[in-house]
């Protein structure tokens, strides 16, 4: 199921965490348990390095309670348009 969402709020809201936890319960649902040889499994754009980061931080602490394993990086690129 693909579901798109464009949201706008003032800070502390519980914006990324109105994705991550659907997304983090959608992973920790499958019937194979994820290996870190599968491969990518979410992808998750922000339109700031920072923004990237606190959410990498929020992510970090929900799957912390998990037995998962959780590989999270930050890639950013600056592009002129």
């Amino acid at each position: 199921m693909q579901c798109h969402l464009n949201s706008t709020s003032f800070s502390g809201s519980g914006k990324t965490l109105s994705y991550a936890v659907p997304l983090i319960q959608s992973l920790r649902s499958r019937d194979k348990r994820i290996s870190r040889t599968d491969g990518v499994y979410a992808v998750i754009l922000v339109p700031t390095r920072e923004l990237a980061l606190q959410s990498l931080a929020v992510i970090k602490k929900l799957v912390q309670v998990c037995d998962d394993d959780f590989i999270g990086s930050v890639q950013s690129a600056d592009f002129l348009l």
